[in-house]
């Protein structure tokens, strides 16, 4: 039995992972928002999984402290948010595992926004997540002497338990990532604790610095393929790009 720590895990998939991790075997603790780490360790921390929505309660952090900021920091009050809660959170942890863990491993919760453009999320997001894919292979590099492997996990559209009235309304909009999906399907909360709790395992103990995108195969396809799925006009088009160009 491992004893994980999930880091923010008061809503979203650091949530929704709790239970699965429990019926996989695991002893699990969890620190969501106002709650600092050592008075909630009552074992040795074997594994963390850092969702990064975290914010201990002694430190306001710049996205709680805009009316005493200058002009120009309050004009980038997201991006100092952005960068308090998901990389400033995330080099503690990490900082934290190298003093108190024995080995054991890290999972970091990215984004595909960390790779791609998701034009309902603002540029401050856009770029801590990119950023921390790169922290990923630092803390890989600098704690691998230490025996704490270092990975994240970047999760394609999953379906959680308090979505799922939403999609239930909205039939086809789940019909049309399923068919765009290799799988054929949506991924669950069940899918990103397996590869969890894989990652926090000893049949992953050569694995390091590694992102591992989970999304049944959809980035697998290029735009043009995912264009014809979509769209009925050009679904049955017998043409390629190449071909167009021509």
């Amino acid at each position: 039995m491992s004893h994980v720590v999930i880091v923010g895990g008061s809503k979203g998939i650091g949530a929704n992972v709790q239970a699965p991790l429990m019926m996989a075997g695991h002893f699990v603790t969890v620190l969501g928002r106002g709650k600092a780490p050592e008075p909630y360790y009552p074992l040795p921390v074997d594994a963390m999984l850092l969702c990064q929505r975290w914010r201990p309660v002694e430190s306001a952090g710049y996205g709680d402290t805009g009316k005493t900021f200058v002009p120009y920091l309050e004009h980038h009050r997201d991006m100092f948010g952005e960068f308090d809660v998901s990389i400033l959170r995330t080099k503690d942890m990490c900082e934290w595992a190298s003093e108190h863990m024995d080995g054991g491993s890290i999972v970091v919760m990215a984004s595909v926004a960390g790779v791609s453009v998701e034009e309902e999320q603002p540029v401050s997001y856009h770029a801590c997540k990119a950023a921390l894919i790169e922290m990923v292979k630092y803390y890989a590099v600098m704690l691998g002497p230490k025996q704490i492997r270092v990975n994240a996990i970047i999760p394609g559209l999953t379906i959680k338990p308090e979505a799922r009235a939403f999609y239930d309304a909205n039939p086809e909009l789940e019909a049309t990532y399923k068919d765009i999906t290799p799988l054929g399907r949506m991924g669950t909360v069940e899918d990103i604790a397996n590869l969890v709790d894989f990652l926090i395992s000893e049949k992953s103990s050569y694995l390091t610095g590694q992102t591992i995108t989970l999304d049944g195969g959809i980035g697998l396809r290029s735009h043009w393929a995912l264009a014809r799925r979509v769209s009925p006009e050009l679904r049955n088009l017998q043409v390629t790009q190449r071909a167009v160009a021509k």
